[in-house]
């Protein structure tokens, strides 16, 4: 699945706002080998991760022990350089120095926290219209809203939450789950089903759907597949011999 090179990747690494590093023997060479080796696994749960890494569109950050500031200046890069082409398709993964001082869960949930109320104190715009306990909530910061997604080596279980010895927080950009051509959402909700509101290869559609299945968690997948209404607009017609790209994936494959 891993298809871009791996040499790549330091040149989408942002150290003090921009994109600039150079690789050593420290722990950050050896964070994003092992965040890579994760996802290289066929069986990795989150396709669009794994797509996203392939496809080079991944930006990194890391953050050392002694320096939690770094973390601000590269969230507020990161969403000046989303803003325009050839990053407009991008996320940010951001490694934090591992510590062993991290080993429960409790400790991780209170630094992930920690680390956007931090973000949120420095925004420059920030959005107080609602709050964490607000089911609408989603996290924003300089007028980007971002669905953050924290990892740990203190997740046993969920293999998409455990990628390397330290914590991670992986941004998001709300845009990336809207069909770039339509500006719908990729899934809605539709009276007692869902939607899915875009055209979708066959393979997304599935792994959309299980996506949403593992996000619930809380109904069967028999259950929660009879509720899934299925209103697909056609993918585009493809040209002579070849099959569409997906809005999604943008992999041509059968649809």
């Amino acid at each position: 699945m891993i298809a871009v090179g791996q040499s790549t990747w330091t040149k989408r690494v942002l150290v003090n706002g921009s994109l600039n590093f150079k690789p050593g023997e420290g722990w950050e060479t050896e964070a994003y080998t092992r965040y890579r080796e994760k996802l290289s696994v066929t069986q990795y749960p989150c396709f669009f991760g794994q797509t996203a890494e392939a496809r080079g569109e991944m930006l990194y950050t890391f953050v050392p022990q002694n320096n939690p500031g770094e973390l601000l200046q590269n969230v507020a890069s990161f969403v000046k350089l989303i803003g325009e082409p050839p990053h407009e398709r991008a996320s940010l993964a951001a490694f934090f120095e591992p510590d062993s001082r991290l080993v429960s869960h409790e400790e991780f949930l209170r630094r992930f926290w920690t680390a956007l109320q931090h973000l949120h104190d420095h925004d420059p715009s920030p959005d107080r219209g609602r709050n964490p306990d607000d089911p609408l909530w989603e996290f924003s910061f300089a007028g980007c809203e971002m669905f953050v997604v924290g990892t740990s080596p203190t997740y046993q279980r969920r293999r998409s939450r455990n990628l390397g010895l330290g914590m991670g927080l992986i941004f998001q950009p709300r845009h990336l789950f809207l069909d770039p051509r339509q500006g719908n959402l990729l899934l809605q909700k539709s009276g007692d089903g869902f939607t899915i509101g875009c055209s979708l290869t066959t393979r997304c559609q599935s792994i959309l759907i299980s996506a949403f299945m593992a996000i619930r968690g809380t109904e069967s997948g028999s259950n929660m597949r009879s509720r899934m209404t299925m209103k697909l607009r056609p993918a585009a017609a493809p040209s002579a011999g070849r099959t569409p790209r997906c809005t999604v994936c943008g992999f041509r494959c059968k649809v």
